[in-house]
């Protein structure tokens, strides 16, 4: 796949790549890896609404009730204990391997895949008279403290053309003694 700014500088590319090796030009592409891919004339939008129609199948959720909270936010997870081994090599480990696929791609918050199936990442080509010349925009913040262990979690997410291009959300592996720390440590993690 490639991606340009300008027809111009997407035919210097192709022009290229055919100069070095035996290639053919298939258009737009419509799906990829499960990504499904909708242009219109000034936006691109990324979903995955089939692997996720067929994943929600396959774990016999096809049904499920979407809800405003998907867990009760009074129950307290513990982690594994360390005599407890856990099996890599289970359906439980493929399934979390699926959810992250898709939170990885296009949908970080899979807490409520079944009521947002459709739902994808929205591109929208940038407006030439805009005064914001940034390419890209990154934002960074820090949940204080919100551990067990006193560590802090921190999450940043970068978006270009009004999308998000990369996100992560991490548990810190200090413990910080204020809200101002953390929110540092989260800015040094962002890049």
């Amino acid at each position: 796949m490639l991606f340009a700014t300008s027809d111009r500088m997407m035919d210097h590319m192709k022009n290229t790549i055919k100069s070095e090796w035996e290639a053919t030009d298939m258009g737009q592409p419509s799906k990829i890896i499960g990504i499904e891919i909708t242009f219109t004339d000034d936006t691109v939008i990324i979903s995955q609404q089939k692997y996720i129609e067929n994943l929600l199948k396959k774990e016999c959720m096809a049904d499920a009730n979407s809800v405003a909270m998907p867990m009760d936010p009074h129950i307290q997870l513990l982690p594994n204990s360390e005599d407890n081994e856990t099996n890599r090599s289970n359906s439980y480990a493929k399934l979390i391997g699926e959810l992250q696929y898709i939170a990885n791609c296009t949908c970080p918050d899979i807490s409520y895949l079944a009521g947002t199936t459709t739902l994808g990442i929205f591109y929208k080509s940038q407006d030439k008279t805009a005064d914001d010349d940034n390419l890209f925009h990154g934002y960074s913040d820090a949940a204080y403290a919100n551990n067990n262990d006193l560590k802090s979690t921190s999450v940043y997410i970068y978006k270009a053309a009004g999308g998000a291009i990369m996100w992560k959300s991490k548990k810190q592996t200090i413990i910080v003694l204020s809200s101002t720390e953390a929110e540092y440590v989260a800015l040094a993690e962002a890049g």
